[in-house]
């Protein structure tokens, strides 16, 4: 069991065969019980548990060693109240209907975590690319490049060397102003101040490639019958996500609507373009899908 744990196999990945075959993620099932998307560990503690977590430690510079005495309290109280959330959320889960749910989107979850694709490739995960301009997407692409090579040389968690929103903002603004990098979104003194000069270097040499690439060739646009059936699918999702009381990203989540849009666009059936629990969360799709967009 964890909380969030994406992160966390991702930082272990090195040392295991393969995601877990058993796999209960706190903040997934929080989320099919209707408490929350990206629920926080502490908040979720506090609305089941009545606990009030400290925050003590929470900026504190965890790549120095040895840790403090804090910090190693700090740590054991980060997990020791996990058994009972899911004790506790298995339960609700198991009323409601969606624990056979909650339990395949952990093991989902797990295996997105592990399954690093190569640094070229990883723009493809970056949410929110879409919404910049050409030029400034082929800098994001090759600042999340940057970002793969240079966390796995560091051994260290991406969040920690450049969270998505400072890259975003990053490639959007084509420079590092030093004098309000405190500003900028996702930017933390503590995990970040030590890797500016890379930032900086990365910046630059993203944004010559990008000057020497095509500026056509970013994300490219969907064509009219898979951005009609993509609408519909939105709708539908946040019709169904109401009616469930469940967040609309998570049943059903960009990158899938597009993915299953695309492949009902190809002809392929519902049950193909959708499948697992959210094909039984969505069923029965419409006939004409991209007709009741």
């Amino acid at each position: 069991m964890g909380h969030a744990v994406g992160g966390d196999l991702a930082a272990l990945a090195p040392w295991l065969d393969g995601p877990p075959s058993a796999l209960f993620d706190t903040q997934v099932g929080a989320a099919f019980t209707g408490l929350g998307a990206a629920l926080s560990y502490a908040a979720l503690v506090r609305e089941l548990e009545g606990v009030e977590l400290g925050k003590h430690e929470t900026r504190t510079d965890w790549l120095r060693r040895p840790l403090s005495p804090e910090q190693l309290r700090y740590a054991a109280e980060d997990v020791e109240h996990l058994p009972a959330l899911e004790r506790e959320l298995r339960s609700r889960l198991a009323r409601l209907g969606r624990l056979g749910w909650a339990e395949q989107e952990s093991r989902a979850a797990a295996t997105a975590a592990l399954d690093q694709p190569a640094p070229e490739e990883a723009w493809r995960r970056l949410r929110g690319l879409e919404r910049l301009p050409p030029r400034a997407q082929l800098v994001a692409r090759h600042l999340v490049a940057w970002r793969e090579r240079e966390a796995e040389r560091l051994d260290l968690a991406r969040p920690f060397l450049m969270r998505d929103a400072s890259l975003l903002a990053l490639a959007r603004r084509g420079e590092l102003d030093r004098t309000a990098v405190a500003k900028l979104p996702g930017y933390d003194r503590h995990r970040h101040e030590r890797h500016l000069a890379a930032w900086s270097a990365a910046l630059d040499e993203a944004a010559k490639a990008a000057r020497d690439g095509d500026p056509t060739s970013g994300i490219a646009a969907p064509d009219a019958l898979v951005k009609r059936i993509d609408a519909a699918l939105a709708a539908l999702a946040a019709r169904r996500a109401a009616e469930l009381a469940l967040p609309a990203e998570l049943l059903l989540p960009r990158r899938e609507r597009e993915r299953a849009a695309a492949a009902l666009a190809a002809g392929a059936s519902p049950a193909a373009a959708l499948a697992g629990w959210r094909a039984e969360a969505l069923a029965p799709l419409p006939d004409r899908l991209e007709a009741s967009a």
